[in-house]
């Protein structure tokens, strides 16, 4: 499992926008979000990065928690779309969201790197060719199957 160290900025830089970095706290009981791509606050209009998952009052807290710590148990990549609202009285917006874990010592995973598109944005067109792990494009695994 990759580390984060091993991401280059420059790689990334054309989905920068709709990412979020997720740090595992606690071990795993919370997270932390440290970035929090403009795209995703403009969608949800609002910013929630430099806060932790539990102080963010949305009726999808609840959902994206579980998400992030399936995630963090299977050290897999998640793929989900599922309507999504990061405000309370917000409304539920349709996205895809590729979750994938990272590890600083290979085993356990405290961070999540989380590419958020809005449903009717093509994440596999949009990030095609950015291959996780052994050469294999897991973005398309997921997209193929899901």
């Amino acid at each position: 499992m990759p580390s984060m160290d091993e991401v280059d900025t420059n790689e990334i830089k054309p989905w920068s926008d709709n990412l979020v970095h997720v740090e595992v706290v606690e071990e795993g009981r919370d997270y932390q979000i440290s970035v929090f791509g403009s795209n995703i606050v403009e969608l949800m209009e609002m910013d929630v990065a430099g806060k932790r998952l539990s102080d963010i009052k949305a009726k999808s807290v609840r959902l994206t928690r579980a998400e992030y710590t399936r995630g963090v148990r299977s050290g897999e990549p998640l793929f989900v779309v599922r309507g999504h609202s990061i405000r309370e009285d917000g409304p539920s917006i349709r996205v895809a969201r590729l979750a994938l874990p990272f590890s600083s010592n290979g085993v356990d995973v405290d961070w999540l790197m989380v590419g958020v598109y809005p449903e009717q944005v093509s994440v596999a067109e949009t990030v095609t060719g950015w291959s996780w792990g052994g050469g294999c494009c897991i973005i398309r695994q997921a997209c193929a199957s899901g």
